[in-house]
């Protein structure tokens, strides 16, 4: 029986049933078809750019029930993309002084991609409420390339049942 099962036997829940109650349906963002994200690198080499790129401003969601506006990114949509190999970076920011990372991806190919082509991410969530997301790229060529994308966006919600902590012995417990 795997660990799974011995907590949905145990604790007589549903786990993944608990994972997809807290989960929204996926949205793209931009919302506008005529709309596209870029990032720019920073002109050299395995160089970041002096600054960040807004991508979503403080505020876009506005869930209406009074909770916190919380959005996961579950995707990052590469609509074009050079042949190059890329980092990036996503920072949330309330003031746009102060930048917290809250994850970024590597991605390589040796063929410009000029298709969507979809990268899943572990992204932290973000309030979006008083935060902006910001984002920023860097690539082992630089000279200005410029990767081209959406956002696949959902609320998420905090789980509100807390697993106790074991008090059984280790393996077990």
């Amino acid at each position: 029986m795997g660990l799974l099962a011995k907590v949905n036997t145990i604790l007589g829940l549903d786990i993944p049933r608990m994972r997809m109650d807290s989960m929204e349906a996926a949205r793209p963002y931009p919302y506008d078809t005529t709309a596209i994200l870029a990032l720019t690198d920073g002109g050299a080499p395995d160089t970041f750019p002096a600054g960040y790129t807004q991508l979503i401003p403080a505020g876009t969601y506005d869930f209406g029930d009074g909770a916190h506006n919380r959005i996961q990114i579950n995707s990052l949509e590469i609509e074009v993309m050079p042949a190059d190999t890329f980092v990036v970076e996503f920072y949330r920011s309330a003031d746009a002084v102060t930048y917290t990372p809250i994850g970024a991806v590597r991605l390589s190919n040796t063929v410009a991609i000029t298709l969507v082509f979809s990268i899943p991410i572990v992204c932290r969530p973000l309030c979006i409420t008083h935060n902006s997301l910001y984002g920023r790229v860097k690539t082992a060529s630089g000279g200005g390339v410029t990767i081209q994308f959406s956002l696949s966006v959902s609320r998420w919600l905090p789980p509100t049942f807390q697993i106790p902590a074991s008090t059984g012995v280790w393996p077990w417990g």
